[in-house]
């Protein structure tokens, strides 16, 4: 089951959301995608799209998933100029008082103290921040890139193994977060999001708070599970080809036996960090 399956979101982190997206549909033409609000808010990314569903009414707000990507439509900002770069809060996003130096997070400190509690309690129940801590940081690293690209080239940036990125890209091409396309050119599969600007500064506050929660460690978990099963195969492999060298093997087998838990200890201590935190 999707540890995102159940989603409960409470009044405040709802009217959070909700506040944020009309903000940013003010100086989009009226349409946006949960992607794009994604340096907003420290949550996933269904978290995000659960509460836009929840203002959706056939009247107001629209819902289209019919483009690349599933698109939300405000109709009464339709008609305003678009905003060139990132949407501007000089006040709270969540109770609208003056932010000061909480400007990265968009909420003040008294909101920020009651939303991360809530996003904690949320955590237990569906464990969002699995998904979150590895959405932000691909969302991030293809916005730096600010065109689309190759698993490869965002594999190559994280902590994670080509295999595990694609994976988590097919994931979000299926929820209608990112679009697959192919360059022929270049004979390459590339990844394409409506995020065109994530900056730093938003994306450490974001990734500060959701690494936070215990549900975070779980892809941490993942990848480290991953990582001794790689190296102890390439250990394998290699006692394999100095054993065809006729080293003797009991001597080899001996080696390997102290090794691995040793390698395997020192890869589960290490705690590896998303890019740029």
């Amino acid at each position: 089951m999707d540890v995102e399956s159940k989603v409960g979101l409470t009044e405040t982190l709802s009217n959070l959301i909700e506040n944020v997206a009309t903000h940013v549909a003010q100086d989009n033409k009226g349409k946006i995608t949960p992607a794009e609000l994604m340096p907003y808010l420290p949550m996933s990314l269904k978290l995000v799209e659960t509460a836009l569903d929840g203002m959706v009414n056939e009247q107001s707000v629209f819902s289209d998933r019919t483009g690349d990507f599933k698109t939300y439509s405000f109709t009464a900002y339709e008609n305003r100029a678009p905003k060139k770069g990132m949407s501007e809060f000089d006040a709270c996003a969540s109770c609208g008082k003056d932010l000061g130096e909480w400007k990265p997070n968009l909420i003040c400190a008294t909101c920020m103290r009651t939303v991360r509690e809530e996003l904690g309690k949320l955590a237990e129940k569906n464990a969002w921040p699995a998904h979150a801590v590895y959405e932000h940081e691909i969302l991030y690293l293809a916005a730096r890139h600010g065109k689309p690209v190759p698993a490869e080239t965002l594999a190559a940036d994280t902590r994670y193994t080509l295999s595990n990125m694609k994976k988590k890209l097919k994931r979000l091409v299926v929820e209608g977060y990112a679009v697959q396309e192919l360059d022929e050119e270049a004979g390459l599969e590339k990844f394409r999001f409506p995020l065109s600007e994530y900056p730093r500064d938003r994306y450490q506050a974001n990734m500060e708070i959701i690494a936070g929660y215990p549900a975070s460690v779980m892809e941490e978990l993942e990848l480290k599970t991953v990582r001794i099963i790689i190296t102890i195969a390439l250990m394998l492999l290699v006692v394999f080809v100095l054993a065809l060298m006729r080293v003797p093997l009991p001597i080899l087998m001996g080696a390997f036996i102290v090794a691995v838990p040793v390698v395997s200890i020192g890869i589960w201590t290490h705690r590896s960090k998303p890019v740029d935190t």
